[in-house]
């Protein structure tokens, strides 16, 4: 039977303990290299995905010793403190999973945390979201610092900071799988003060075995979800905490790990009222990341099976699709009314010209940030269950759901032609939005986080 760890209770209960335990940090040191740097079950549980010379990387880790600070001190006691780790910074006018980080942060920023990011990549790999990185990453570095957040590019250098400020941190939050399976076996060697969180952003091995099935149990996708799918069984066992991003991703990761301690804490949106009313507006707007496979996907199914039957109706009204790395798929559906637009810093006024908001996802996973950014911004919906999955929201309530071709189009010609339920859903859909996934909403799941670290809010006030 597999070992779980670290959910096992007496581990975790050493593990509460040891945190408040009054010891000078060298102390500390000390006796945390037998407790827990050596804990068997945690090369055991990395072994499950990793090459062996990965694992031979990570055993060598057990033979860490006390680093000293360039002025010779030894590291500062743990404080509240929190390790940001992810593939690259937030680009929050991107993809909807920087601006739920990127939110994360500030929040994390305003209770009154110290934060420090690590971006796995180094500036020459931002590549994959920035077309011009010398003229476009400053801005993302700006954002950061204009917050007090120092950046750490790459592994190496990550590796070092661990090592020489590692016992000051009260938190480790690891976001996205492979982030959490290449760093968690050096955070538990180079901060034992700190909780880790594992952060999924959505279950990948879900969203992957659903792609594959949409497309006809592609056999290569499967093994893809399968991969994924024990990374992420691997990174929940090696966690302190798991973050979901959904009530139904939290109830998956419960299924995969009975024993795992988790924490829903969803995509965030401001709420922004005032948009213009349905009759100044026109057409249909999407907005994605299109190197990410639902997206493009779902707009390829949207313009070949789904405008037909809507411009039956409506004549040849203007479909507009936003976002960042738009590939030579999307712009190839151009023609007279459909514009393939691509990046925009602000979008918000494309939303305000709009009249519905389209998004036939067919497979996916997690919260779609886009259906959120949307509904914020006072622009009805119309998308499919995918999309509106993790959300709360009720078909003819807060938007329109439907699943296939005839149904989707028949419900945007309905919103688009009744002005009635296009105010209800903008109404009601701005409004839900506020009240679940607002940051005044969002903080509280946040600061169960933080107060999970004995260093939270309540313990601040208690040494204040």
């Amino acid at each position: 039977m597999r070992q779980r760890w670290p959910a096992q209770p007496a581990y975790m209960a050493a593990r509460a303990v040891w945190r408040r335990l009054p010891l000078p940090a060298v102390v500390r040191a000390r006796i945390a290299e037998p407790l827990f740097w050596r804990y068997p079950a945690l090369r055991r549980t990395a072994s499950l995905v990793d090459s062996a010379a990965r694992v031979e990387v990570v055993r060598n880790q057990w033979n860490w010793s006390i680093d000293l600070a360039p002025d010779g001190a030894i590291n500062a006691p743990p404080r509240r403190r929190v390790l940001i780790a992810e593939h690259r910074l937030p680009t929050p006018d991107r993809n909807s999973s920087s601006q739920r980080l990127y939110s994360i942060i500030s929040i994390m920023r305003k209770k009154g945390w110290e934060v420090t990011f690590v971006s796995d990549s180094t500036p020459a790999d931002y590549h994959w979201v920035l077309s011009d990185i010398d003229a476009e990453l400053p801005k993302y570095e700006r954002a950061l610092a204009d917050m007090g957040v120092p950046v750490i590019y790459g592994f190496e250098a990550a590796l070092r900071h661990f090592r020489t400020e590692g016992l000051s941190y009260a938190m480790a939050f690891l976001s996205m799988p492979k982030i959490v399976n290449l760093y968690a076996p050096y955070v538990r060697a180079n901060l034992p003060n700190a909780l880790l969180v594992n952060d999924t952003v959505d279950l990948h091995g879900v969203r992957m075995g659903r792609e594959a099935r949409a497309k006809s149990d592609d056999p290569e996708l499967m093994l893809k979800a399968d991969h994924f799918e024990r990374i992420e069984r691997s990174n929940i066992a090696l966690s302190d905490v798991t973050v979901a991003v959904t009530p139904d991703e939290q109830d998956q990761i419960r299924e995969y790990d009975p024993l795992a301690a988790s924490v829903v804490v969803p995509n965030i949106h401001a709420v922004r009222t005032g948009s213009p009313p349905n009759n100044e507006r026109e057409g249909l707007l999407f907005i994605g990341h299109y190197l990410h496979a639902p997206n493009e996907d779902a707009m390829v199914h949207l313009v070949a099976d789904i405008m037909p039957i809507v411009r039956s109706e409506l004549g040849d009204i203007p479909l507009t699709m936003l976002g960042s790395a738009i590939t030579d798929r999307i712009k190839g559906l151009g023609n007279h009314f459909v514009h393939p637009v691509g990046y925009v810093a602000d979008p918000a006024p494309w939303f305000d010209q709009a009249r519905v908001f389209a998004a036939p996802l067919r497979f996916g996973a997690g919260m779609k940030g886009k259906i959120g950014q949307s509904l914020s911004l006072g622009l009805p919906v119309v998308t499919s269950s995918i999309g509106a999955e993790g959300m709360g929201v009720t078909n003819g309530h807060e938007l329109l759901i439907a699943d296939d071709a005839e149904s989707f189009a028949r419900a945007v010609v309905a919103l688009y032609t009744d002005s009635d339920l296009w105010r209800r859903l903008a109404a009601n859909g701005a409004s839900h939005i506020e009240r679940h996934f607002s940051p005044a909403a969002v903080a509280e799941s946040i600061e169960t986080l933080l107060d999970l670290t004995g260093f939270g809010a309540q313990a601040h006030k208690l040494s204040a």
